[in-house]
């Protein structure tokens, strides 16, 4: 018996310690009317130190309502024998139907075990009959310019409200776009000012006036959906919410494609070309610029990349995008500045990655793909020879000038009385013969160096020889010594990506953004001989090593999250430049 009761002290003395994990669903109320806002929030709990979630959270079908906004919240407290996480999530939603609704559960994995909440049901009432009198009032449609379209091809999408009232028009408000996996929807255009008088869906002539204008790119084939826009129109007391009808799109399939279509769907033009004409020397960056321009769902092409080499070294771009909507989709240019280092001599290629697209207009297939592009890549003792030998003929030439001046000042003390003396000639100026002579005597240099230096010429950089990398950040750099025997690590190009990662942090690609800055992390860690957070605490002090540990959990929460915010975002963009700023400097 005294055994037993050890047992049960054991298990209930050692159960806090344990790790434990906890998902919960809630609402602010579980009566509420059509179109009548509620909350819900789902609080995820992690208290352990090994626990990391394998996929993002998994939030209930919520098809019978209408997601109006969302947001969330994370808090991380480590401390020497645990780890608690909590993540909260919030959304805004409005039923679309009375009756009783099912609320399902919100599943979360974590270390290979799955974690939900539990389902329940809330009561939808009816609306009351002054809002539904008011929603009677006005109407809205949206208007699809062409509604037989490819994956990828732009529409023209145009929601007016319609009512015999004006003062009505007046206050209807668009809500949030709805958000869906199967188009990509962009709101171009906000409403218009003109009221005009127009015939509505059932026929009758009503004053309508434009609420919104879209741009639309299905990105699957079949019949695409899209989800009945809602607004909200005053009332007497306070507002109420109408929709438009769900819209049908039948998109067209693309034909076969070849290996290097992605995605971009249109017209498009590629070039490739370096940023300065200066002389490019081995071991020191080169700036090459990418541009893409055309029309077409440019916003959403994925961007050919500079492919690796093992005669350089190639840094993530930073991207510039300036684009404008019309009639046949977005226009403008998607800029993409590389920075490349090269490893040998002579005239090295650059390689990039074809763009296939699809012309909607002929149906075919066309590849984009730039010019070819060379360096001529310079040993540094041939460009220091180089600067010598321009310095030389400068010299030589400004030289050759004062004498010139000089001989023209004399002139009319060298002449004589005699009349057989010798006139000036009315021909070609002597300084132009002279200028002809000097840049012949160059050119003629240079030819001799092609012809006759191989022997003179130094040996292609090897393994163990090879000259050290220098970078754009990098002012003062010392190169290796023949005593050196370990390999100086390149240092990664931080302001770079960090340039990188606020282009998809405007661009709200967030994913590309978490795996961009998995890479910076990797490299800057891989950067150091030994252990990285160790490094840092010597250098920086221990607080830079702690800030530098929570930023990484904060970014794995972030990570994680169903649905991260802008603001949300946004501060942990700051984040990340204060710390990698400081561990640049």
């Amino acid at each position: 018996m005294q055994l037993y009761r050890y047992i049960l002290f054991l298990l209930f003395a050692s159960a806090p310690a344990a790790a434990q994990v906890s998902v919960t669903l809630d609402t602010d109320t579980r009566s509420v009317k059509v179109n009548e806002r509620f909350l819900v929030t789902i609080v995820l709990n992690m208290d352990g130190p090994d626990l990391e979630m394998e996929r993002p959270l998994m939030l209930p079908d919520f098809s019978k309502f209408e997601i109006l906004g969302n947001a969330s919240e994370r808090s991380d407290i480590i401390d020497r024998d645990t780890r608690r996480r909590q993540m909260i999530y919030q959304l805004i939603l409005a039923p679309k139907q009375a009756g009783k609704l099912k609320i399902g559960s919100a599943l979360v994995q974590v270390n290979g075990n799955v974690y939900k909440s539990e389902p329940f049901d809330i009561t939808v009432k009816a609306a009351e009959r002054q809002e539904r009198q008011s929603m009677a009032t006005v109407s809205m449609d949206l208007e699809v310019h062409d509604r037989r379209i490819f994956q990828n091809e732009a529409t023209i999408a145009v929601l007016r409200a319609y009512s015999r009232d004006l003062s009505h028009l007046r206050t209807v408000t668009l809500s949030d776009v709805p958000h869906q996996n199967n188009a990509r929807i962009y709101k171009i255009s906000d409403a218009g000012r003109e009221v005009e008088q127009r015939e509505a869906p059932d026929g009758s002539l009503l004053a309508s006036q434009v609420v919104a204008t879209f741009m639309i790119f299905p990105v699957q084939s079949g019949v695409v959906e899209i989800p009945a826009m809602r607004a909200e129109v005053a009332v007497r007391n306070g507002s109420a919410v109408i929709s438009s009808e769900p819209v049908k799109l039948h998109v067209k399939k693309l034909p076969v494609a070849p290996e290097s279509f992605k995605n971009a769907v249109g017209q498009f033009n590629l070039s490739l070309k370096p940023v300065s004409e200066s002389q490019t020397e081995i071991g020191k960056p080169v700036k090459i610029k990418m541009e893409l321009s055309g029309t077409g769902n440019l916003k959403d092409v994925k961007l050919p990349r500079i492919l690796p080499s093992n005669d350089y070294s190639v840094f993530s771009p930073t991207v510039k995008t300036q684009v404008k909507s019309g009639s046949k989709g977005f226009s403008g240019n998607i800029t993409a500045e590389y920075v490349i280092v090269p490893k040998t001599e002579g005239e090295i290629p650059i390689h990039v990655e074809q763009l296939a697209y699809f012309n909607p207009k002929n149906q075919e297939y066309s590849v984009a793909a730039p010019a070819k592009l060379f360096l001529n890549v310079l040993s540094q003792e041939a460009v220091e020879a180089s600067g010598s030998a321009v310095g030389r003929l400068l010299q030589t030439t400004g030289t050759v000038l004062q004498d010139v001046s000089r001989l023209r000042r004399d002139e009319p003390n060298l002449r004589s009385d005699n009349e057989q003396t010798a006139k000036p000639r009315d021909g070609v100026p002597t300084l132009v013969i002279l200028f002809a002579l000097a840049f012949a005597g160059f050119f003629g240099w240079v030819i001799h160096k092609l012809f006759t230096g191989d022997s003179q010429r130094p040996m292609p950089a090897t393994a163990e020889s090879a000259p050290q990398n220098y970078f754009p950040d990098d002012e003062d750099v010392t190169p290796a010594t023949e005593q050196q025997t370990e390999p100086v690590l390149p240092r990664p190009d931080i302001s770079t990506r960090l340039s990188w990662l606020t282009q998809l942090l405007d661009e709200r690609n967030y994913s590309e953004f978490f795996d961009t800055y998995l890479e910076l992390r990797h490299d800057v860690e891989n950067g150091s001989r030994s252990n990285f957070l160790k490094t840092v605490a010597e250098q920086r002090g221990a607080k830079a090593a702690e800030t530098y540990r929570t930023l990484q959990s904060r970014v794995e929460l972030m990570r994680f999250m169903p649905v991260q915010t802008d603001e949300e975002m946004a501060e942990l963009m700051t984040e990340i430049k204060q710390v990698f700023s400081d561990i640049e400097k």
